[in-house]
């Protein structure tokens, strides 16, 4: 808890040149925040949305034309998705996705909870091919990737998760029997 009273809560940072995204989700936690508390009036919600993004993000909507008045949450929230929505860059969050590689000791549960993460932000038409795509490409086990490519365009990114999953069971029961 703060001094306010108020539950800690991160401030919105931009990490990296593409903010859009990190902000959509930062909201969205803040959003759940709100109902959390059981705040509805819009006077106090766009002021807890001003104290908790912070200060740097305080001082853009200072500079941002058609906020409203103190009570309009709706349109402050409007403002400052305006302000980073611009921002989003698809190819570059395709380019960020394409890099992403199955780390050592990395699950496939994790990377696929990873690479779906990344996915979201690219406007891929078949997020799942393209998922499915990116675990033939660079995951780390050489016998998925046989399998996966033995079986062809019959292959659902489902059937592959599950394939992998499996490899990983019997190569970790294996690993303990020696």
């Amino acid at each position: 808890m703060s001094q306010l009273g108020l539950p800690a809560f991160p401030p919105f940072v931009e990490i990296d040149q593409n903010p859009g995204p990190q902000w959509g989700k930062w909201l969205g936690r803040f959003e759940r925040l709100m109902v959390a508390m059981g705040v509805s009036d819009p006077k106090r919600k766009r002021a807890l949305l001003l104290h908790y993004a912070g200060p740097k993000v305080d001082e853009i909507f200072d500079t941002l034309q058609d906020v409203g008045q103190e009570s309009d949450y709706d349109k402050a929230v409007a403002a400052l998705n305006k302000y980073f929505s611009p921002k989003s860059n698809s190819l570059y969050e395709t380019y960020i996705f394409r890099q992403a590689k199955q780390e050592a000791n990395e699950s496939i549960d994790h990377f696929v909870t990873r690479l779906r993460q990344l996915a979201q932000n690219c406007k891929f038409h078949n997020a799942d091919r393209e998922i499915m795509v990116q675990i033939i490409m660079n995951g780390s086990s050489p016998r998925l990737r046989r399998q996966a490519l033995c079986k062809g365009e019959d292959l659902t990114l489902q059937q592959l998760f599950e394939t992998g999953r499996s490899l990983e069971a019997s190569e970790q029961q294996a690993h303990r029997r020696e």
